[in-house]
């Protein structure tokens, strides 16, 4: 097949073709190892101004695609006929795309803004495109892993809250690399140093909640608990959340509380606790 018959072919599927807009249209050039070049028009633009966006940034990508994108060409999609270990190029300005066909009925489709050439390995008869994505995918998929061990994000239908809950996790490993760089003589595991974020995270918000005095009696102890703040409130609470059976009620009762006197120690339910201001408990204690 010559130059002009894929020209002749090309111009076909682009009369007949839903998506030709004439205004958005730009030549591409597309190069095939074990044919000559060709060209190409192709419609929808918007991830080649992606990586326009990047490169001012003085950014690459490179990744994968898949082969339902409508702004593919068929020739890249369509692998009827194509020898095994062969590879289609096509260029576009600092874009790279390629098709291999690993072995048969298997496409693979990677687009890259770092790469300009059609180097093969001749080892593994590759495009060098495909190999160092191999060689840097590994690590997308270990912040993957970590996102999913602890993961924050809960099932919901509101888009922005999802994006929220993905910057939360990455937010959360990008922390706690910056935190091993800056403490390198600290060995302190991912789970410790997470509890420790979100906690200092909501601290100044529970404290504000503990003064709030609307709060029922038993959510606003759990507060002063946890913000470990001084008061009668936490006092009352402070051994441990361990549980131990009212010392004033009867063995028929058998009641079981978390709150013990600060001075004796005995628990005490909340039927026999004294409710006693701050002020007032400043006062006795003194």
């Amino acid at each position: 097949m010559d130059e002009n018959q894929i020209r002749l072919m090309l111009e076909e599927e682009n009369s007949d073709s839903n998506y030709e807009d004439e205004n958005d249209s730009e030549v591409e050039d597309f190069v095939e190892i074990q044919e000559d070049s060709y060209n190409s028009k192709q419609e929808d633009n918007s991830e080649h101004e992606q990586e326009d966006k990047l490169e001012s940034k003085k950014l690459t990508v490179i990744g994968t695609l898949r082969k339902n994108k409508r702004e593919l060409p068929k020739q890249f999609t369509e692998i009827r006929g194509r020898e095994e270990k062969s590879s289609l190029f096509g260029h576009r300005g600092n874009c790279t795309l390629v098709s291999h066909v690993p072995k048969k009925g298997k496409n693979v489709l990677l687009v890259s803004s770092m790469h300009d050439d059609v180097k093969i390995e001749i080892e593994t008869g590759k495009p060098e495109l495909i190999m160092d994505y191999n060689a840097t995918k590994g690590r997308v998929d270990t912040v993957d892993k970590m996102c999913e061990t602890y993961n924050v994000a809960r099932d919901i239908n509101r888009w922005p809250m999802v994006i929220f809950y993905s910057l939360m996790n990455e937010t959360g490993i990008n922390s706690y690399v910056l935190y091993l760089q800056n403490n390198p003589n600290k060995k302190v595991n991912r789970r410790t140093f997470l509890e420790a974020l979100s906690y200092d995270l909501i601290n100044s918000h529970l404290r504000r909640r503990a003064a709030n005095t609307l709060l029922p009696k038993t959510l606003k102890l759990r507060l002063n608990e946890i913000c470990k703040l001084d008061g009668p409130e936490s006092a009352a609470t402070s051994n441990n959340n361990k549980i131990g059976r009212c010392a004033f009620c009867t063995s028929k009762k058998n009641r079981k509380t978390r709150y013990n006197c600060v001075k004796c120690k005995v628990y005490f339910c909340m039927e026999h606790a004294l409710m006693v201001c701050s002020d007032c408990y400043s006062e006795t204690s003194a």
